[in-house]
């Protein structure tokens, strides 16, 4: 009878710990799922600022291509005037004259001439 009590003691005390044990191993488990969670909706997170990032550099990336052709475009245009420039500064010479301009002096010079024999 004792010996039985003991017994029952022993099983009782057996179940306590592994009631504990198991208790234990669930209390463990469900903490790392808590920790594996949070860590999950960090990585989340930082994907989503990495995202943002690149897109951020994507287009800086193009403004700076976009920039870059406007100065190589207005490079091209501040020659083309600077080249205008030397061109207006360049003295200019005299339009031929056309065949009416022509017969017009020939007779001015006639009327001239004209005018110098009747004085």
């Amino acid at each position: 009878s004792t010996l039985e009590k003991k017994l029952e003691t022993s099983g009782m005390i057996k179940n306590i710990v592994v009631g504990l044990v198991i208790a234990g191993l669930v209390f463990f488990g469900y903490t790392e799922h808590a920790k594996v969670a949070q860590k999950d909706s960090e990585i989340q997170k930082l994907n989503t600022e990495i995202a943002t990032i690149n897109q951020k550099v994507s287009d800086a990336e193009k403004l700076a291509q976009e920039t870059s052709e406007q100065n190589s475009f207005l490079q091209a245009r501040i020659q083309e005037l600077e080249v205008k420039i030397v061109e207006m500064k360049k003295p200019r010479k005299k339009p031929a004259k056309t065949s009416k301009e022509k017969k017009q002096d020939k007779k001015k010079k006639t009327n001239q001439k004209v005018k110098k024999s009747n004085k």
